[in-house]
């Protein structure tokens, strides 16, 4: 905690706040717990809660089965168009010539030769400056926030860990059974590239000092006893031109062609205002690509563009012969459009709409069919004493049998077990209401119940009463966090920021 912290430019005292805060409200979640009560008939009711079975009998009903039975004719969509037609507008559009420059095809035909990449470099040698630095692995027994009393204890500890390395125990696995660093316990104890200036200064002497690869005394920072081990030490340096050339090349295309589509971009804009009647022969002068899109409405991809809001927003508001804002509507493009039409917003015409208009329909027929089957399947199999499967074969549908399941995890080929949650209620024969799903809707009966076994309640009754005192602790911690906020607005001495909370409530959480 403490090295990566510090790495982030935590100070000192902003790290020890932080973590008599965290201390704070570790104490109140404590006592929230601590002063909530489980009663034995809690306990029981959610041990039958998490171990009841049951098993279900059922038809699963969907769509893909009636598709062809709701299939409109031509007649039939007609009919609906007229009746719907103020729903089938065509909003307002443009006809457009857009020209395209792209990066990467200007990219291929810029080379750099070693002369214009050693006027880089010697232009900026100071972004080739490597400072000194050391990759180093540590162990860490945290020792702020404990007793005094413990240091001794600690040190101890420290010492015997020493020994065992030097002895030649694995540093990595060593760190990550004992270290109290969590921004790099799991990693071993490593912390790449640390330049002077970043860590606790106790922690940075031995590690700018100390020997590679040799395990070092226990060091003593702010935050607790170290054992370390510098992996590498490196001095500050100029990276030679070898070295970095690749990186130069890289960087010399990329301003190359940045610089070059501006240009073009520019060129291209003013080219077109001054001849808009010619947008071919502006971008043969300039290499560029020539686009005609027509009917373009916002929030529809462009042919050759994409989807790309920028895009939408340039070419909002122009008129016919107006030419738009160069844009990026992909990385590495720039795209100029040219308005040749603003066609007005219209009716739309039965054949420009059939396919809304045709999925509309069977949409509609579908939900509907599907809903009045699984209804009527229902009421059959009440009617004739609960046999869904008789109810079933006369309407043609297949049923299927479950496993026993619980109430957690997911029943084989119908999903989560959280659509069934009311069969859990129900006794055995019991046809339950028909449960819709995301693509289907279910008609179950409850075959047989399963009650959960009493006799192993004692092996689970510890975990049941930390769960629900934590339950019970979180929503104490809720209206706790609600009335102070509200009296403390009520008084004026805050004011409610609802995503700073949020955040805030956030990190809290993923720190728990």
């Amino acid at each position: 905690m403490c090295s990566s912290d510090l790495q982030q430019g935590v100070t000192i005292d902003q790290f020890e706040s932080d973590l008599k805060r965290t201390m704070l409200i570790g104490k109140l979640r404590e006592v929230a717990i601590e002063g909530s009560v489980v009663t034995p008939a809690e306990v029981e009711k959610e041990y039958r809660k998490k171990n009841d079975q049951i098993q279900l009998q059922y038809v699963k009903l969907s769509q893909d089965k009636f598709k062809k039975e709701v299939e409109p004719s031509t007649e039939d969509m007609q009919q609906y168009f007229k009746t719907n037609a103020a729903q089938y507008q065509d909003p307002e559009s443009r006809n457009l010539v857009i020209l395209v420059a792209d990066g990467d095809k200007i990219s291929q035909s810029l080379n750099s030769t070693d002369s214009d990449l050693m006027v880089a470099y010697n232009q900026n040698q100071a972004n080739f400056r490597s400072p000194e630095h050391v990759n180093v692995r540590h162990i860490l027994l945290m020792t702020q926030g404990k007793p005094a009393g413990d240091d001794a204890k600690i040190k101890a500890k420290a010492e015997d860990l020493v020994k065992q390395l030097r002895a030649g125990a694995d540093f990595v696995e060593m760190a990550k059974k004992n270290s109290e660093d969590p921004g790099s316990a799991s990693k071993g104890g490593e912390y790449d590239n640390v330049v002077r200036g970043q860590m606790d200064p106790a922690f940075e002497k031995a590690a700018f000092s100390q020997k590679p690869m040799v395990i070092g005394d226990p060091v003593k920072s702010a935050y607790g006893y170290h054992i370390l081990q510098v992996l590498v030490h490196e001095d500050a340096r100029l990276k030679p031109f070898a070295e970095v050339k690749d990186q130069l090349a890289t960087q010399w295309k990329q301003q190359r062609v940045t610089g070059t589509m501006q240009t073009i971009s520019d060129q291209a804009q003013a080219a077109l205002q001054k001849d808009p009647d010619h947008p071919d022969k502006v971008a043969a002068e300039l290499g560029m690509e020539v686009l005609h899109a027509d009917g373009i409405v916002p929030g529809q991809p462009v042919p050759g563009v994409g989807a790309s809001a920028d895009f939408d927003q340039a070419i909002a508001s122009l008129k016919k012969g107006d030419v738009s804002q160069p844009v990026s509507p992909a990385a590495n493009k720039v795209a100029i459009a040219e308005v040749t039409a603003v066609v007005p917003a219209h009716p739309a015409t039965f054949e420009e709409v059939k396919s809304q208009v045709h999925d509309a329909m069977v949409n509609f027929r579908l939900t509907k069919m599907v809903r009045d089957k699984s209804t009527e399947l229902s009421n059959a199999a009440r009617a004739n004493g609960g046999d869904l499967a008789k109810a079933a074969k006369a309407m043609g549908l297949e049923v299927k049998t479950t496993e026993l399941f619980k109430r957690q995890g997911n029943v084989e080929g119908l999903g989560s077990a959280n659509y069934f949650d009311q069969a859990f209620g129900e006794a055995a024969g019991a046809v339950l209401n028909p449960i819709p799903m995301a693509d289907s809707t279910v008609v179950a009966k409850v075959v047989q119940r399963a009650d959960a076994d009493m006799s192993k309640l004692q092996e689970q009754r510890g975990q049941i009463v930390e769960s629900l005192k934590g339950d019970k602790a979180r929503e104490r911690n809720t209206i706790f966090e609600t009335g102070l906020v509200s009296e403390l607005e009520r008084q004026g001495v805050v004011k409610l920021h609802p995503e700073v909370v949020q955040r805030i409530v956030a990190s809290f959480h993923s720190g728990s």
